[in-house]
């Protein structure tokens, strides 16, 4: 979805390069060349005297101002197109990493992971008008599982601007916050879309229950437990229908098989 929201941007600027050189004026610069060629013999005397030769020399000047207001077009369209290929070989590295297999821990930064999930939903918040806000404490790294955790953010962040699209309001943002809770990562995903109601709190992460009228009810569910297998949690608060909603992961600084380390050793030097 989001590279084909890219690829619509490249064909965009195709297109207008295209129609740049198809209406290009320079084409007019070889008449005027076998115009000069054709009077060669007496340049000086056309240029000056006669009635097509004097419109030379301003003709001349307008393509010239013409040519450098097709230069400028041009060449935007190609940073266009530059930057578009760039974010399709970013958003493919992104969604690659996303697709590995689960299961490994590693040290990740924080900043990283929050850019591979923001990456994949960049061009759709774009073209939607949705404000990205990024808010980050002095988490550096934590320890996890790097494809569990970008798959749950991933959500979260799509979920945020699916609330946002749905919305009639003025004000369209999504807010990424990062911040520590005693020996936990918190990420929060604050959104100004549609809202939820209150008495819809409790079941927004069972499995089946959905607010979206072409939603499965899969997502948060799923969302939920990968958050639980990281040791962490996931909840939601909401002021209610039309004041957003906020998505809270706690994630553990450091994984359980670091803590059981850290515990082994501290026995070792006691002992």
């Amino acid at each position: 979805h989001n590279i084909g929201n890219t690829l619509n941007s490249v064909n965009v600027s195709a297109q207008v390069l295209q129609q740049c050189i198809h209406d290009s004026e320079l084409t007019g610069l070889s008449k005027v060349i076998d115009l000069l060629d054709a009077n060669a013999h007496r340049l000086g005397e056309f240029l000056t005297q006669d009635p097509q030769g004097t419109r030379v020399l301003p003709y001349l000047r307008a393509l010239a101002r013409r040519y450098e207001a097709e230069r400028e077009e041009a060449l935007a369209e190609v940073e266009t197109l530059t930057q578009s290929v760039y974010h399709i070989t970013r958003i493919v590295a992104a969604q690659q990493s996303h697709a590995r297999v689960a299961g490994v821990t590693e040290q990740i930064a924080v900043d990283d992971l929050l850019e591979d999930a923001l990456l994949i939903h960049a061009e759709r918040a774009r073209s939607s008008g949705i404000e990205i806000v990024i808010r980050t404490d002095a988490i550096d790294v934590i320890r996890t599982d790097r494809h569990k955790a970008l798959q749950v953010l991933v959500n979260l962040i799509g979920n945020a601007i699916d609330a946002v699209e749905a919305h009639d309001s003025p004000v369209r943002r999504v807010t990424l916050v990062t911040r520590t809770e005693g020996d936990q990562a918190c990420f929060e995903i604050q959104d100004t879309g549609v809202g939820i109601p209150t008495e819809l709190l409790t079941k927004i992460f069972q499995h089946g229950f959905t607010t979206k009228p072409h939603g499965h009810g899969f997502g948060l569910h799923s969302c939920a437990l990968t958050a639980k297998e990281l040791g962490g949690t996931l909840t939601v608060s909401s002021d209610g229908v039309g004041k957003g909603a906020q998505f809270t992961l706690r994630l553990p600084l450091f994984s359980e098989g670091d803590e059981t380390c850290s515990t082994i050793r501290k026995t070792v030097c006691a002992s």
